[in-house]
């Protein structure tokens, strides 16, 4: 990878959107130059799943989907999140990331996690978080991927017409 920047995507987390997720994000690193995080607005009382981002709140970050971030926090309390903007798995890593990744703290499961280098770059390099256009699907969560599985199979002409009248044949 060397001093370029790059994208790690995590294969638990689809979306299905016009424009891919991943096209999304490079467009936004394209007019930061600095790393971006895809962020999905979620209920509150699910932020225990999630880690959490605090950003600078604007007019324009509402529109625009855009928010600068100024504080990360892992799987709060509900009442202790500092918004509703969930991370998902996929960034533009650059390499200030990946020094900040040899520093970073093994958290109580051993691990270390990308948050804890993002946390420790919050006030020194510019950090950004992208709300993500497009149907998100958690493909850890057993009902997740069978969502995934149904929307994407109802898509394709060779499987939706029979799925879908089958689907109706158990809806009572």
């Amino acid at each position: 990878i060397g001093d370029e920047p790059f994208a790690v995507l995590f294969g638990d987390d689809l979306v299905d959107g016009k424009v891919p997720a991943l096209k999304q994000l490079i467009d936004v690193y394209e007019k930061t130059h600095s790393p971006v995080i895809a962020l999905e607005k979620i209920n509150r009382k699910d932020s225990r799943k999630y880690g959490i981002v605090d950003v600078v709140e604007s007019q324009k970050s509402k529109v625009e989907r855009l928010h600068e971030i100024k504080g990360l926090v892992e799987k709060p309390d509900p009442k202790n999140a500092p918004s509703d903007l969930a991370i998902i798995g996929k960034y533009i890593i650059t390499p200030e990331v990946m020094d900040a990744l040899t520093c970073a703290q093994k958290g109580k499961d051993g691990e270390i996690r990308l948050i804890e280098a993002f946390r420790m770059l919050v006030g020194k390099i510019p950090l950004y978080g992208y709300e993500i256009e497009g149907k998100r699907y958690d493909t850890g969560d057993r009902l997740g991927f069978l969502k995934a599985t149904v929307d994407y199979a109802l898509k394709r002409p060779d499987l939706g017409p029979e799925l879908r009248e089958y689907l109706k044949t158990l809806i009572y």
